[in-house]
This record gives structure tokens, sequence and C-alpha cells, in this order.
């Protein structure tokens, strides 16, 4: 009798356990979360989105970077003779892709990931992603 009990102990057991996973299961998601709308979002300067951090929560670019190398430096002799390379070493069609991409004023920066993406990044054809890219640059 003992080996019954413990047999229908161990299936009712298993079987309370099933069904709550299953009514887990069948619970209804979290809503996804509510995407403001470009109306939703203030300007801080006409054209320009407010970000998404406040002011006074932005990095210090100042004090991520280091400073620049001391003139007479190794590493300053380097800089001037890399840049002296590159600035006469690179094609006219490098540079004016080189410019294009650091055009950071929409809706021109959204096209620097066109190539990356495959498709026309935009207010029509890709929204969220625009909207998004449009307060990180604020």
């Amino acid at each position: 009798m003992s080996r019954l009990n413990a047999l229908f102990t161990r299936t009712v057991g298993g079987t309370a356990i099933l069904l709550l996973v299953l009514v887990q299961g069948c619970t209804t998601p979290p809503a996804a979360p509510k995407i403001p709308t470009l109306a939703e979002i203030p300007e801080i300067y006409p054209g320009v989105l407010a970000g998404y951090l406040p002011p006074e929560q932005l990095p210090d670019s100042l004090s991520i970077l280091p400073p620049p190398p001391l003139p007479g430096s190794p590493a300053y002799d380097y800089d001037i003779a890399r840049n002296h390379q590159v600035t006469t070493e690179v094609d006219p069609a490098r540079w004016a892709l080189a410019a294009a991409d650091a055009n950071l004023h929409f809706p021109a920066a959204a096209s620097a990931f066109d190539c990356a993406l495959g498709a026309r990044v935009g207010p029509d054809t890709t929204p969220n992603l625009y909207l998004m890219m449009r307060r990180t640059l604020a």
C-alpha cells in the first residue's frame, strides 16, 4: 500500500506542477512599452529633439578622453606624421564619403547607416529608428 501512496503522491505532485506551469504560460504578457510620437517629444531648440538624458546627466567627454599629446613629444610627432600621411594619400572620393558621414544634422545623419542596414533610414521607412537616432544626437 505504501508503494501505491508514493506513486499517487508523485503523480499528483507532478500533475500539479505541470498545471501551474501551463496556467502561468496562459497569462497575458506585459504590454509593450509605449513609443512616444514625434509630437510628444519636446525640442531643445528648433529642429533638435530633446535627448534621453537630462543635461545634468550627460557624460563629460573631457574627463573620459585623454588630453592631446604635448608638442615635441613622440606621440605628438607621430600624430602629426600620421595626419600628414592621411591627408595627402587619401583619394577625393574617400574624403567626400568621410565628409558626408561627419554631417550629424538630420536628415543627412541617418543616411550614414543606409548601407550597413541595407535599407533607407528615414521618417517614412524606419520611423522608430529615425526618432531614436534624432534623440541620441541631441
